[in-house]
């Protein structure tokens, strides 16, 4: 089956997940939200790899005083609603996260979880009950 969102929901969701990583899992749903960890990961280094290529494109290198390169990029005033647009483009592009949510009976009971974490996790974590 897998997950279908757009890059802008797994951006959204990471935070969340990385959170509900950090809480003690059942062994079965730790090993299930990890491997669905590191595919939103993957997704989002191609996301900021392509960022990053943008900010380049349509900006200059940030000086120092003395005017050395910093390796810090920063997009040209003129060119910021062009790569506002770039990016409005590139964040509502269909992804797909081969691998099935995890069934939300697998937390077990004893978990606790911040609510917000949940929602921003609702795409990977979903109830066992079709809807």
């Amino acid at each position: 089956m897998g997950i279908k969102l757009k890059l802008q929901e797994l951006l959204n969701a990471r935070t969340g997940l990385d959170n509900v990583l950090k809480t003690k899992l059942p062994i079965k749903a730790a090993y299930h939200l990890g491997k669905l960890a590191t595919k939103v990961n993957a997704e989002y280094k191609r996301f900021d790899d392509e960022n990053r290529k943008l900010v380049m494109d349509l900006g200059t290198e940030v000086r120092d005083k003395d005017g050395n390169g910093t390796g810090t990029w920063q997009v040209s005033p003129e060119r910021v609603k062009e790569y506002n647009e770039q990016l409005t483009a590139l964040v509502d592009y269909d992804v797909e996260i081969n691998l099935d949510p995890l069934k939300v009976d697998l937390l077990g009971d004893k978990v606790e979880l911040a609510p917000a974490d949940l929602a921003a996790c609702e795409r990977f974590i979903v109830d066992a009950a079709p809807a």
